[in-house]
This record gives C-alpha cells, structure tokens and sequence, in this order.
C-alpha cells in the first residue's frame, strides 16, 4: 500500500494521468499483487506464469450457492499498459462456463459488466476488485439490471425454466469436478493432482502445528497493527462486500 501510494505521487494530477514507464508500472503492479494476496476474496487464487508477470492462473472454489463445490479456472491477462486508465485485466475461464455474464463460446467475462467497475483508475481499481466480481456472478439472484449479457440464452432459461437452469448448471460443477486433473493449461502455475498418502502426512503435519501464546513478541503485535492500519478503507469495504456476498448464497430461485 505504501508503495502504491507513493508511486502515485509522480502522478500529473492536471493532466489526469499515470506514469507509463514500464519499470513503474512493474513496480505498481508488484505492488497490487501483493496486497491482493492478503486481500483477495476467500476461494479465489491467482499466480502469475513463470515468464510473465501479466498473465495470472486463476482458479475459484465455489463454496456455497448455485455453483457449490464447483472448482473453476480462468486466466487473467493485464495489458502492457496496465495501472493507466481504463486498462481493464481480461478475464477468460477455461474452458467456458454455463454463466449468463460469461460468453459461452470464449469464456470470456467482461468487467465492465460491474457498474463499479465501467471505468478503470489505477488509484481505485486493483486487482483484488476483479477477484471480486468473479466472485460474484457465481452467486447473482437477479439479471434485470443488465439490458444485454453475453449469454443470452442462459438469461432466458433462467428466466422461463428454472428446472433446466438448475440442471446445466449442475452439469456446469460436475465437469469442473471432472476436468479438475485433466486437460490442465500448458506451463500453468496452478496444477492440481490427485490425493496422494503424502498429501495426508503433510495436511496433519500442519494441522498438528501450533503457535504458543509466548512466541508471539510485542513486535508482532506491533507489526500486525501497523499492517491493519495500512489496509485501506476502499479495499476493506470491497473485501467485507465479498464475505456478504457468499453469506447470502444459499439462494433458492422461483
């Protein structure tokens, strides 16, 4: 946060615009990254590829909902001018989802969808913002407010035969599920593999580990407050606003 912020004092605010020197955007972008990590909304992971620090393998586990125990991935690509104004990430699941804010053909979801987030400014966007409206289509109750969505279809069926919509969309988890250890993206940073004993040993291992009450010293607590007041009110009311999100997702449509 405080690299962000000091970045953005080299900001022209007359002329409204952000630096385009590439080593700053990296620095930036370091940056978001970063806080995103700590802030990001629960189930929802993103890792940048190995050769390239604009493409993000992203995966959501759907915890509750429509959507529940679904295990979805999508890769987010920002482009070379990311952190300037209206460079909006690409969101793009893969393979596509049964989704009406989700084009069925490309997988694509486009954020500006998100009235919050129609225009993109680097001092208010990050990507946390994105994570978060992945987050939500998986637990939407209405589409009214959308004159066009990219699945029309699904917005029809949904609308006029809520029984088929329950069964795509199950249909939709199922293969999640299935795919899960197969045809996994070429050189992705997210790979999954099946249970392994080894796995169990591991999972008790850190289950079994635990951080007496003496360990933690007064500079912990010292830094852990220093960290808490660093999080932004912006960021922390759109983490809260996830949380809300999944609380309400035990939705039954009629």
């Amino acid at each position: 946060v405080i690299l962000i912020k000091s970045i953005n004092m080299s900001v022209n605010e007359d002329e409204t615009t952000f630096p385009s020197n590439p080593h700053l955007l990296d620095l930036r972008l370091a940056a978001d990254y970063k806080n995103c990590c700590k802030h990001a909304p629960g189930g929802v992971f993103i890792i940048p590829e190995l050769d390239n620090i604009r493409r993000f393998n992203g995966v959501i586990f759907v915890r509750r909902g429509l959507y529940r125990n679904g295990i979805f991935r999508f890769t987010m690509i920002l482009p070379d001018n990311y952190n300037s104004i209206n460079s909006h990430p690409v969101i793009i699941f893969n393979p596509p989802i049964f989704n009406v804010l989700v084009d069925i053909n490309t997988g694509i979801l486009d954020l500006k969808l998100d009235e919050n987030l129609k225009e993109w400014y680097p001092d208010r966007h990050f990507l946390s913002h994105a994570l978060s409206f992945i987050k939500k289509i998986f637990y939407m109750k209405s589409y009214d407010q959308y004159d066009k969505v990219p699945n029309e279809d699904a917005r029809n069926i949904f609308n006029h035969d809520k029984e088929r919509y329950l069964d795509l969309i199950k249909k939709t988890v199922d293969d999640s599920i299935k795919s899960c250890y197969v045809d996994q993206p070429p050189n992705s940073t997210l790979i999954f593999t099946e249970p392994k004993p080894a796995h169990d040993d591991i999972r008790e291992s850190i289950l079994n580990t635990r951080i007496s009450s003496d360990e933690v010293t007064s500079n912990d607590s010292a830094a852990m407050g220093i960290a808490a007041a660093l999080l932004s009110e912006r960021s922390q009311k759109f983490y809260d606003s996830t949380n809300d999100v999944e609380d309400s997702a035990d939705i039954s449509i009629s």
